[in-house]
């Protein structure tokens, strides 16, 4: 039985290299077929071909021809040849991990195709943008997809292509974790499948069904299927699906608690991910890889992948504001351990200090104690060793009082590192509750609006909706200024931000702020007033000042009621400006003038209309002011509005 199994083994084999022969064969063929073609329509046919057989060995060269492909269709004016330059771009952007750049080609492919009324064309582009909606989770449209796919294939019955959009589906429900019926569409594929073990389907199938084992903790069970999946993809040498499947057993090694066998196939997962440039996977094996070398305390090694995760997921979502944050995050954190090293290493050295004068001391009464027994025997020499004796306890004392001082000193240090440490944990606790509270409530809103628009969006009337849309613009707007005044506050903290000063007009800087606020104050009838020389000239960073300014203003006209006024003003003294930006709101309360312009938890403050506001941006004001070595300060009444000062450096 067993040489029975081991010639079925063999006879595949051969079957899978000769396969493999055969592609390299048609591609070879392919290659000296394009080298003797004209400039002309069967040289761009052959190049989408060649780029329809690259996609999986090689994603790269892939979109290398299929964009020759569209230039030399562009030239011939052969829109047929353009349509399927794009869907083949749109494929090698898939196969990289970019799905925006997948997702723009594959929707420029499709309205050629539905132009020409290409049916073939249509259905391969369906499985495109299905295939990048599943990446991006939009998986209820990629179903839709799918299904569209799914009726073409059975007009022509190819029950090939029908079990590959069922496999396609079953992995959608997947993402969506309804797993019974993602098992239904995966198990009737495994059943029907013909050839399994000749279709590289086959183990995306077993890929597919490992992944939904693990999501309901059949772990064991799900390594069997991954092992499988990982047998077909090798002899296919298909590195993005022997991805899938090194990177699923990886996830079950490390449930398993067997960190040192799930690196051993994360590693091999990251390595293949970067040979074909999938972003995707690597992030995923980058991840697992700092995970596991966190558990096994080698925090180096956990550091250095935990950064090649997040490079990853940077390239392909383009946050590059979440990279900040997450920077900023970590950079605290940092500081922090830093701090409580420096603090840990001070109460050391005192302790040890401590120890060393305990010591002394008791060796000074060592001493004393031989001294007296002395003077008892030698009544004679007692005036000397007296003498003697006195001198060596008068430089004790003198050698206690310096250390004594330096102790004091020292905890003196410790004091105020504590105190720096204490401000350190302020802050961050404060940039913490902005991020986790101020910043999730404006989208918060956003989600509650649009999720309004998506189910009542047909039976809501116009004034309904401009309400919505009103909501939706100011919460936008609240996140904007939020995330702005954070990722400026966080650069300036990590001195990313260059202090360049030079002459600079004031009323620019001041006409420039105002207009970028313009449609707010319009939006509550509020008149904005520059009442700044236009010839007057200080000398700042021109971005730092209008950051003030803009703060300043913004602020103004949020606690300023409607057909108020917001007036900016200036005075010249002997070598400074002193710039003030005045309101007739609503005043701010006596005991918050003290700390308003530091970032202390002191809670978020709501303008007239229900604005947001955090004070991180009046912190931002006062750093960006004190580098230009000016001063900030307020002047407020209840009800009867506020001035904000600050002083610039006049332009010699």
């Amino acid at each position: 039985m067993s040489g029975l199994r081991l010639y079925l083994t063999l006879i595949l084999k051969i079957g899978v290299i000769s396969a493999l022969l055969g592609q390299q064969i048609l591609l070879d063929s392919l290659h000296n077929e394009l080298l003797l073609s004209g400039m002309d329509t069967s040289k761009v046919k052959l190049m989408i071909d060649m780029s329809y057989y690259y996609r999986q060995i090689n994603p790269d060269s892939a979109l290398s021809l299929a964009r020759k492909a569209e230039k030399l269709s562009q030239e011939l004016d052969y829109q047929p040849g353009v349509a399927w330059a794009k869907n083949r771009t749109a494929n090698a952007y898939w196969m990289k991990g970019k799905y925006p750049d997948a997702l723009r080609y594959s929707q420029e492919a499709l309205a050629i195709f539905k132009q020409q009324e290409d049916v073939d064309g249509m259905t391969d582009t369906y499985n495109i943008l299905a295939n990048t909606h599943n990446m991006e989770g939009d998986h209820v449209l990629a179903i839709d997809y799918y299904e569209k796919c799914k009726e073409v294939y059975r007009k022509s019955n190819n029950q090939t292509l029908i079990n590959r959009a069922n496999a396609n589906i079953g992995r959608t429900y997947y993402m969506l974790e309804n797993f019974d019926r993602a098992l239904n569409y995966l198990d009737s594929v495994i059943l029907d499948f013909e050839d399994k073990k000749k279709d590289w389907m086959y183990a995306v199938v077993l890929n597919t069904k490992g992944d939904v084992l693990q999501k309901l903790n059949k772990h064991r069970e799900a390594l069997t299927f991954y092992f499988e999946a990982l047998e077909i993809s090798e002899d296919y040498g298909n590195k993005r699906i022997i991805t899938y499947s090194t990177r699923g057993i990886s996830e079950v090694y490390q449930v398993l608690g067997q960190p040192e066998k799930s690196n051993q196939f994360a590693l091999r997962t990251l390595n293949l991910s970067k040979d074909i440039d999938y972003l995707e996977n690597l992030k995923n094996a980058a991840l697992i890889l700092s995970e596991n070398y966190e558990r096994l305390d080698e925090v180096d090694d956990a550091f250095v992948y935990f950064k090649q995760y997040t490079a990853a997921k940077d390239s392909m979502y383009s946050i590059e504001k979440e990279r900040e944050l997450k920077a900023l995050k970590e950079s605290f954190e940092v500081a922090q351990r830093q701090q409580e090293i420096e603090l840990l290493k001070v109460e050391q050295e005192s302790k040890e200090q401590i120890l060393q004068k305990q010591r002394f001391i008791l060796f000074a009464l060592v001493i004393i104690v031989i001294l007296v027994v002395v003077q008892v025997f030698v009544l004679r020499k007692s005036n000397l060793q007296k003498q003697r004796a006195n001198e060596l306890l008068t430089q004790q004392r003198n050698r206690l009082s310096v250390q004594n001082i330096e102790i004091k000193k020292q905890q003196v240090e410790i004091i105020e590192k504590s105190e720096k440490l204490e401000q350190v944990n302020q802050t961050k606790n404060k940039l913490f509750s902005i991020i986790s509270h101020d910043l999730r409530s404006p989208f918060n809103a956003i989600l509650g609006l649009t999720t309004f628009l998506k189910e009542d969006y047909m039976t809501a009337d116009r004034e309904s909706l401009g309400e919505v849309i009103t909501g939706l613009d100011i919460s936008a707007k609240n996140a904007y200024e939020l995330q702005e005044n954070l990722l400026t506050w966080a650069s300036a903290q990590m001195k990313g931000i260059q202090f360049s000063p030079q002459p600079i007009s004031l009323f620019e800087v001041v006409e420039k702020s105002s207009a970028s606020l313009k449609d707010q104050a319009n939006n509550k009838q509020i008149r904005l007033v520059n009442e700044v020389s236009d010839e007057l000239m200080v000398n700042a960073d021109k971005s730092m000042i209008a950051t003030v300014l803009r703060n300043l203003i913004n602020n103004a006209i949020k606690f300023t009621g409607r057909n108020g006024e917001v007036k900016i003003s200036s005075e010249d003294r002997e070598e400074q400006t002193v710039v003030s930006v005045s309101d007739s709101g609503v005043g701010i309360e006596p005991d918050r003038l003290n700390t308003l312009f530091e970032l202390k938890d002191k809670g978020s403050t709501r303008g007239t209309e229900d604005e947001s506001g955090t004070g991180l941006g009046l912190n931002l004001c006062k750093e960006f002011v004190n580098r230009h070595g000016g001063e900030i300060w307020v002047e407020s009444m209840i009800g009867q509005g506020s001035v904000f000062y600050f002083t610039i450096p006049k332009s010699i």
